[in-house]
């Protein structure tokens, strides 16, 4: 099972404000997806940042944020979600972060800019799923995008997903399982005021 919930709301520009609303969305998903406790979820973070839950270990986490959003994921299985503003793209970060074929399809695309954000995006999400930030060398990983969205990840038991629905926004969400998944997640998006 996989509840992911995307938050955009332009008060959401200091640190703080985000990591609250995080924490609320978080102990939502808990409650309602995995039927644990309504109570103020604890974390404890590895090495990376990685985040996880101090007494629920067979429920998986992840939490994004960027200026004006948090995105939040909780699943049974490892699970990586990243949530990044649109902007122009950055040479040195694709040269890292891409390979050949990638930055081909970026400079091709319509919209560059959110090309590259796609990519970043869906390796960032596997990178935090598995729990090692950017210190796993992501040009590694091949990621395919098809003309309707749909992305694929050339790692055994990596499903991702994309989501682009709010404008000047990317969310990527993957989960990393031994067999192959059921279908497609989606990321359910909240306003401020549902909270």
């Amino acid at each position: 099972m996989i509840t992911a919930t995307l938050c955009i709301d332009e008060s959401l520009d200091s640190p703080q404000r985000r990591e609250r609303v995080a924490r609320l969305l978080l102990r939502r998903d808990l409650v309602a997806g995995f039927g644990l406790p309504d109570t103020e979820p604890v974390l404890v973070r590895n090495s990376f940042g990685r985040p996880s839950l101090a007494d629920h270990r067979g429920v998986h986490v992840s939490i994004a944020y960027c200026t004006g959003g948090v995105a939040v994921a909780c699943a049974d299985d490892r699970i990586g979600i990243d949530l990044e503003n649109l902007r122009r793209r950055d040479r040195h970060a694709a040269a890292r972060m891409l390979g050949a074929d990638e930055w081909g399809a970026v400079e091709r695309a319509p919209d560059p800019d959110r090309e590259f954000l796609r990519y970043w995006t869906l390796k960032e999400s596997y990178v935090k799923a598995l729990g090692v930030g950017l210190s796993y060398r992501v040009r590694r990983l091949t990621v395919r995008i098809d003309a309707d969205g749909r992305a694929s990840l050339d790692r055994p038991g990596a499903e991702v997903w994309l989501d682009e629905r709010r404008p000047g926004f990317v969310v990527a969400l993957c989960r990393l399982r031994g067999a192959p998944g059921a279908g497609r997640a989606g990321v359910r998006h909240v306003r401020l005021a549902e909270l």
